[in-house]
């Protein structure tokens, strides 16, 4: 996995207050909880005897094992093991805590590094972006491929007039000049030779990607690592071509709908990439109008691979 970046891991909605969440991301099983100050994650395994923490309680904002009764802060250190009495737990005695931050219905996970100062959340830098003046709807699901392959999925323009021909594809021309534009861990894509207005594609790394549909409509994508195996996808739709705050749900709620039918046509065509996942060099003979997938595949590459160019 890319380190030090914030990664979306949840929705806010999924995470209810007083109630563990328990979530397997990065190959690993963790605890959220909400808390006065904001939102824990840790480990999802009590040190003492292995139990899963999630199975447990909140408890003035520590979560309480269920087993023996260990209490951990959210910064993961044990207070209270009621075995032991008044006897103070040992310093460093408890699981791994993680950093994490509630932002735009997500829940964001610092997977990295502690810092002192920690960059800011991303979402995009753009005046026109979703905000709070956009209606939205969402699904989810889960799909058996590496993230990777979900998201170049949807940095593939080529694909469009093919799995897509009674859908989107049939807006855009089979042949295609692909305008690849990086910045950072930011990857822009549109295509030069078909006027489709200011429409473009964009992944702002590690994990959350964006299509622009008219500067009136947002598809936000996330895609989140379970394991080397599994992704959770987040799909949104924003809009704010109709802002009647009865019909502005309603429209977005509609396109939800298009939208899981469009994802449907990806999904059987994705499921059957071998190997599960996409890699700098896995054999596929990429060719030029792949742009934007090699961009991905070079900045992960290239942030796999930081410390040992150091």
């Amino acid at each position: 996995m890319v380190r030090d970046y914030w990664y979306a891991i949840a929705t806010s909605a999924e995470l209810k207050r007083g109630r563990p969440l328990a979530l397997k991301r990065f190959g690993r099983d963790l605890v959220l909880w909400r808390t006065d100050d904001g939102i824990a994650v840790t480990d999802d395994r009590c040190p003492h005897r292995g139990a899963s923490l999630s199975a447990g309680k909140v408890v003035d904002g520590c979560i309480e094992c269920p087993f023996h009764g260990f209490l951990f802060r959210p910064d993961g250190q044990c207070t209270r093991i009621p075995a032991q009495g008044d006897q103070p737990p040992p310093k460093g005695y408890g699981p791994e805590a993680f950093v994490a931050r509630e932002a735009r219905d997500f829940i964001w996970l610092w997977w990295g590094e502690p810092r002192d100062e920690l960059p800011e959340l991303p979402w995009f830098a753009d005046p026109e972006e979703p905000d709070e003046r956009f209606y939205w709807a969402g699904f989810d699901e889960t799909w058996p491929v590496h993230w990777t392959r979900a998201a170049e999925n949807q940095l593939d323009f080529t694909h469009l007039p093919f799995v897509h021909a009674n859908t989107i594809g049939r807006a855009v021309k089979e042949e295609m000049v692909v305008d690849t534009r990086v910045e950072g861990s930011r990857i822009r894509a549109s295509l030069a030779n078909q006027d489709l207005g200011d429409f473009f594609i964009e992944l702002v790394g590690p994990n959350l990607w964006r299509n622009r549909i008219g500067g009136r409509g947002w598809i936000v994508v996330v895609f989140v690592p379970i394991d080397e195996e599994h992704t959770h996808i987040y799909i949104r739709y924003y809009q704010r071509m109709v802002a009647l705050p009865v019909l502005g749900p309603l429209v977005a709620w509609a396109m939800n709908w298009v939208n899981r039918y469009i994802l449907a046509q990806d999904k059987r065509v994705v499921l059957t990439q071998r190997p599960i996942r996409g890699d700098h060099k896995n054999g596929e003979m990429l060719v030029k109008s792949d742009g934007p997938i090699i961009a991905f595949r070079r900045w992960r590459h290239a942030e796999l691979h930081k410390d040992d160019e150091a």
